[in-house]
């Protein structure tokens, strides 16, 4: 009989591109991943020391793209169409890309 034991190995968090990702408030790496939802294939992470949501580094282009389609469609509309629902299209996406874009992003280590 042998008595080598070994321990589990502790979980580090999340792993991307060879380095764990850690949260910029508390500098844990427990993090765990947000759940699929219909706009974004990764919508962030979140930290389970002190529940902060962070964003993925990879979705700023995307969430500026928001923005400024959104101001665009906002301001198209309000030179040519003239309606409210439109325009309200416009204000939401600039208002979820906002949003998004003020959630710290989760660092390397």
């Amino acid at each position: 009989m042998s008595n080598s034991y070994t321990p589990p190995k502790a979980d580090l968090g999340v792993k991307t591109s060879g380095q764990y990702l850690a949260c910029p408030k508390c500098q844990s790496t427990d993090l765990s991943k947000l759940k699929r939802n219909s706009f974004e294939k990764n919508p962030g992470y979140v930290c389970t020391s002190c529940k902060a949501k962070l964003r993925d580094a990879s979705s700023t282009k995307t969430l500026y793209a928001y923005v400024v389609l959104g101001l665009v469609w906002a301001v198209l509309d309000r030179v040519f169409a003239h309606s409210v629902y439109s325009l309200a299209v416009g204000l939401v996406a600039v208002s979820y890309g906002v949003l998004k874009l003020s959630r710290p992003v989760a660092v390397s280590r």
